[in-house]
């Protein structure tokens, strides 16, 4: 980019050093953004588990920068000029002055892809169209405090969010809600402890319920190709009644080693054997 102010760069008419700090924040957000580019990552693009992941990772890196940046560089009034080949689009809010909108170019190829949504200096959340497709293909949502709230993805890169990754405030993966049918209804949701799945729950018939849940044992020693958890046990809701009442039980190799029943939903599965009768 040429060698002009960062009044010029962004078309804004005032300078340092609150435009210091949008633009920093402008230049930070692309930078990480291409950075955690889950497409550059070898993941394969349906799998929302992966992509989650990674995005978790990249976060804390991303947060860190920004705020040591803009501190920095706010604080001493300078103006900063843009890296070449980014040339940042900027929105402001015509009655308070403050940065709404930014587009940018994440890939640095000419194209803003990236539009990132802010309050001031404060990130609200991030779209993505890596693939510039015209299509968003990812969202990002941020904490009022600057913490990664949850990731959005379209398994297709159509624009359609047919899952989305909450984070705990610590940017440690607690659940995926997924939309199976892309329907705008998350109908599937898994649970994480320390990024680990642990849990899932189905609504197989759409009423609004789970009526299926499955529980998960890591094996960390899987090989290239196969799943990295086994299923230990499925339980089902077999009357409607929103509880687990059927338990099918699985032994390390697969095969179902028992089948419990809690009809009364107190909590006392009681067992029988495979293909006795009821």
């Amino acid at each position: 980019m040429s060698s002009s102010s960062c009044t010029q760069q962004l078309q804004r008419p005032r300078c340092c050093p609150d435009n210091t700090i949008r633009i920093v924040a402008a230049q930070l957000v692309a930078q990480s953004t291409h950075g955690s580019n889950p497409h550059q990552q070898n993941t394969t693009p349906g799998t929302v588990t992966e992509r989650a992941k990674l995005r978790s990772t990249a976060v804390g890196r991303f947060l860190t920068r920004v705020s040591c940046a803009v501190l920095a560089l706010g604080a001493a009034g300078a103006c900063s000029r843009q890296p070449a080949g980014d040339r940042p689009a900027a929105d402001y809010d015509q009655t308070t002055g403050r940065l709404r909108r930014l587009a940018f170019d994440a890939n640095k190829n000419g194209k803003n892809e990236t539009v990132s949504y802010m309050d001031g200096t404060r990130i609200i959340r991030v779209e993505l169209d890596l693939d510039e497709n015209g299509k968003v293909e990812r969202w990002d949502f941020y904490r009022p405090d600057g913490k990664l709230e949850k990731v959005g993805f379209a398994s297709r890169n159509d624009g359609v969010m047919d899952s989305q990754a909450f984070y705990e405030p610590a940017d440690v993966l607690q659940r995926i809600e997924i939309s199976t049918k892309r329907d705008g209804r998350f109908d599937r949701t898994e649970f994480y402890e320390k990024n680990v799945l642990v849990r899932s729950q189905d609504d197989t018939n759409g009423d609004g319920r789970p009526d299926k849940w499955d529980y998960y044992t890591p094996r960390p020693e899987h090989g290239p190709g196969e799943p990295a958890y086994a299923i230990s046990a499925t339980a089902f809701d077999d009357s409607g009644s929103g509880r687990p009442e059927r338990r099918v039980v699985y032994g390390p190799k697969g095969s179902i080693a028992k089948v419990e029943f809690d009809r009364d939903g107190n909590g006392n599965w009681q067992t029988r054997a495979p293909g006795a009768s009821k």
